[in-house]
């Protein structure tokens, strides 16, 4: 029997089968499909709606915050602030207007102009209307002389707004510091704790270490053994005020000590140089011993570093005063005050710097920013606890008491130069040509 017909009905036969079986299930697939449109049909289910977030509304902005976008724009847009004076006035935080000028993009044009020369400008230009200053740092003699009596100053406070600034109890026993006698015009930022400003250079080939060895106050520069050897300025001109300071600061302590001082001062036999650059040159060729309030101490030390034989007795002196309470005295230098001229050409550029400035950040920049050869006097602020290049000699002693010179009663800028004045025409009279 041949094998090959068996095999092949058996193929058949499950093919056969195989077929039936699905044609059974496409059936029942039908059935379930016809079964399926009969019914209501099964609702998709839907997620529940989430609840979205509620938009966060805005913080309404402090009117400060609004003036201080607004001034920044209208600074920009003037383009440049004009700042002019003499010496250490300006160049002392050089640095600072340096960072200023690019943290807001505004030219800081810094002029190096006398106080005289500035102020002598500065008259004559708005006498026929010319306006080219935005800031004139001069001195207090200058400042209380020629600017306020002349109109050249407007008040100063008026212009500051950002809250940090105007809290008064963020700065030195919790008020602001002014130079001036009506507390409008000179801002005091900064002061020394060092008590007087007078200048008392010596020259080292006339006056011997024996001589300087009993000198350990202010009272000891004055008397009979000085007559004749002493040259100074006349209290008409600049810094003229400075023996009339020291007479108030004496009164405070002791009174009537400080009418005894001037009288005794001015009663010597004195030479008064006609400016600086001539008491300086005096001193240093040797034509007078000694010098009492008759130049800036920069003028002395810059002919020392020369070799000139000049000696310095300032620091022995003003420790030996006046300990405590201590008084704390900015100078006349202009450079630790900042007014405001009337008339401006840059307003808006004024406005930001004035307030940039007295911010924490502006007075931390000044003590850090400055020369290491030219420390700065410390902030007035309590809050700056940087000291960085700031005099380590006026940083004030949280032990000590201190009492500023223009807390003291009845002082000015305006009655010390009276006193003086009243002193030296007591003994001098018209003898002296007055400037």
């Amino acid at each position: 029997m041949a094998v090959g017909g068996h095999g092949r009905r058996r193929a058949a036969a499950g093919i056969t089968a195989g077929r039936a079986v699905f044609l059974m299930a496409g059936a029942l697939v039908l059935l379930l499909a016809l079964a399926a449109c009969g019914s209501e049909p099964t609702p998709t289910p839907t997620a529940e709606p989430v609840a979205s977030e509620p938009t966060a509304t805005p913080e309404p902005r402090e009117a400060w915050e609004i003036e201080w976008d607004e001034l920044v724009i209208a600074a920009r847009a003037e383009g440049e602030l004009i700042l002019e004076g003499s010496g250490q006035d300006v160049s002392s935080i050089k640095n600072v207007y340096n960072y200023f000028e690019q943290e807001f993009g505004i030219k800081m044009i810094n002029r190096d102009v006398s106080g005289r020369e500035l102020a002598d400008r500065l008259l004559a230009e708005r006498a026929a209307g010319r306006f080219t200053v935005d800031f004139a740092a001069s001195g207090m003699t200058t400042t209380t002389n020629r600017y306020i009596p002349n109109g050249v100053l407007t008040g100063l406070e008026q212009f500051l707004f950002l809250p940090e600034v105007i809290d008064k109890s963020l700065w030195y026993n919790g008020h602001f510091w002014w130079g001036d006698s009506e507390s409008i015009y000179a801002f005091n930022f900064r002061t020394r704790a060092a008590p007087q400003d007078m200048t008392a250079r010596y020259n080292t080939d006339n006056v011997t270490k024996e001589e300087m060895d009993q000198v350990n106050s202010l009272w000891d520069l004055v008397g009979p053994q000085w007559s004749g050897r002493v040259v100074s300025v006349d209290p008409y001109g600049a810094r003229g005020n400075t023996p009339g300071q020291i007479a108030f600061m004496f009164d405070y302590v002791e009174p009537g000590k400080g009418q005894e001082w001037i009288e005794a001062f001015f009663s010597m036999d004195i030479a008064f140089a006609p400016n600086d650059a001539t008491a300086v040159d005096w001193i240093a060729q040797g034509a007078y011993d000694l010098c009492l309030n008759c130049a800036t101490a920069d003028d002395f030390d810059f002919l020392a570093s020369l070799g000139l034989p000049l000696g310095d007795i300032e620091d022995k002196i003003v420790s030996a005063e006046w300990k405590d309470p201590r008084i704390l005295h900015p100078g006349g230098s202009g450079a630790n005050y900042l007014t405001a001229v009337e008339n401006v050409p840059h307003p808006n550029a004024r406005k930001l710097w004035l307030n940039w400035f007295l911010t924490q950040e502006g007075q931390e920049l000044m003590h850090t920013l400055a020369d290491p050869d030219e420390l700065v006097n410390p902030t007035l602020r309590i809050d700056v606890t940087v000291r960085g290049n700031s005099d380590p000699l006026h940083w004030r002693d949280p032990d000590l008491t201190y009492v500023a010179l223009e807390e003291i009663p009845d002082f000015s800028y305006e009655a010390s130069q009276a006193r003086a004045i009243a002193a030296y025409d007591k003994f001098h009279g018209d003898e002296i040509p007055r400037r």
